[in-house]
């Protein structure tokens, strides 16, 4: 079937051809069959009524629709292979026009966006958080870990910032006692702002037997008076020391597997090292992205932006359900109107799109490849997850996506091992010498960079990155 295209846009062609009159005629006869095998039609038994009584009852227009959308996919089908389109989006019929051979229709098809060039990423300055590990920073964790395991005492003197206070309460409440507020015997670390604000600065100093009174506002926890007005009334019965445990070689085989403390140290260094290393190279890697996505200049058809949009929502409507949650309950514990989810989910689609574009670019700027056995491993573990959920998926777009997927990551680790991250002083972070620094000298396994996660998911947080 012949077939004119044009130009609709930078990615857009607008495909026209003719559905032939006999053709059209007889995908109506058959609708109208399939039509009256739902209808009761007097007279005729279900499937047999002819065609003009079938468009009394539904009309012409239902029964031209219904050949239409019977006739056109296997039209459209081979009209795209003839003319080597490949859609990125499902095609759309734009207009429909009767002539004297047919019907004339109008298909407009999204074609995927390509960058005329890829951006420039070699030796590109990112710069991140330094994933340096400080003493200072050793020395708060062991402090941490000390306080865990500290004892506390009772203490003759004026409370301070760490101590642990029992403290009887009262209070009032437009001058009258408000019983919300009796309680004897709690327990209160002076610093943490846990209870009620003043509450710090009203025991600082109190020793045991004062009592102190102020003014405040009742905290959330109070229901319908919360916020409202009330005098506090804070007797210190006792005031508790907090002792942390020497730091030293019987601390360290006490609580770890470890029998110095050098030991312990350099565990706790090489573990928030890794974990700094870890934030360090995802905030690298997000970074880098996004910063090459922000310079993409491309019209992106909405056909695939829509796409890309339902593919969002399926997903999240998915983890959803696996938590028996269904959308409207998420907005309406949210708060989160249906607009705002759109407008989310579109923003989303077109950070994911323009990750995409930007890695296709890298494949054809490196000349990326797979190798053979690579290729052949990756389908068919496709191949066989597939068959055991009773999908055959040979040679379909969902293998060819799988393919699609592998180019891409290797395009991701290309952009990591090409561009530069750097610190807040311009100094080049070497992530591969920062994880052997850190490996584990008993640990035979070699030393590695984190995987380069999939771009998109790790972005989706930012919200799903």
């Amino acid at each position: 079937m012949s077939a004119t295209v044009s130009e609709a846009g930078a990615f857009e062609r607008l495909v026209t051809f003719t559905v032939p009159a006999g053709d059209l005629n007889n995908a109506e006869n058959a609708a109208a069959r399939r039509i009256s095998r739902e209808l009761r039609i007097p007279g005729f038994r279900p499937g047999r009524a002819p065609r003009p009584i079938v468009e009394q009852q539904v009309g012409a227009d239902r029964i031209r629709s219904e050949a239409l959308d019977a006739l056109l996919p296997e039209l459209v089908t081979g009209i795209l292979a003839d003319e080597d389109l490949t859609p990125a989006a499902s095609p759309a019929v734009e207009a429909l026009r009767d002539t004297d051979t047919g019907v004339e229709v109008d298909l407009r098809v999204a074609l995927w966006p390509e960058l005329t060039s890829a951006p420039d990423y070699v030796g590109r300055e990112v710069e991140v958080e330094t994933p340096a590990v400080t003493d200072d920073e050793i020395d708060e964790q062991m402090k941490a870990m000390a306080e865990q395991f500290a004892e506390v005492e009772n203490v003759d003197r004026p409370a301070g910032a760490g101590d642990t206070v029992i403290i009887d309460l009262a209070g009032t409440k437009d001058g009258e006692d408000f019983d919300a507020l009796s309680a004897d015997g709690l327990f209160y670390e002076i610093g943490t702002g846990m209870l009620f604000e003043g509450l710090d600065d009203a025991v600082t100093g109190a020793s045991p037997g004062d009592t102190v009174e102020f003014d405040g506002v009742l905290p959330d926890g109070f229901g319908e008076n919360a916020g409202e007005s009330v005098t506090y009334k804070v007797t210190v019965t006792e005031v508790k020391e907090k002792k942390l445990p020497e730091m030293d070689d019987e601390w360290a085989s006490e609580v770890s597997e470890f029998d110095t403390m050098d030991e312990f140290s350099e565990t706790l260094r090489r573990r928030l090292g890794q974990r700094k290393l870890d934030v360090s190279y995802d905030d690298y890697r997000r970074k880098l992205i996004d910063l090459l996505v922000d310079e993409i200049e491309l019209e992106i058809p909405e056909a695939i932006v829509r796409t890309e949009m339902d593919r969002l929502l399926h997903d999240f409507s998915h983890r959803l359900s696996e938590q028996d949650i269904s959308i409207a309950d998420y907005l309406q514990v949210t708060g989160q109107t249906e607009e705002a989810l759109v407008n989310d989910l579109q923003e989303q689609a077109s950070r994911s799109i323009g990750i995409d574009l930007v890695l296709d670019s890298v494949v054809d700027d490196a000349g990326l490849e797979l190798e053979e056995d690579e290729l052949a491993a990756t389908v068919e573990a496709f191949r066989n997850l597939a068959t055991e959920q009773g999908v055959d998926v040979a040679g379909t777009p969902q293998e060819e996506r799988v393919v699609t997927d592998m180019l891409r990551q290797k395009a991701m680790e290309t952009l990591l091992k090409s561009a530069v991250p750097v610190d807040g002083d311009g100094q080049h972070i070497d992530y591969t010498a920062l994880a052997a620094d850190l490996a584990d000298p008993e640990d035979d396994e070699d030393d590695e960079l984190p995987e380069a996660d999939d771009p998109e998911e790790s972005g989706a947080d930012d919200d799903e990155d």
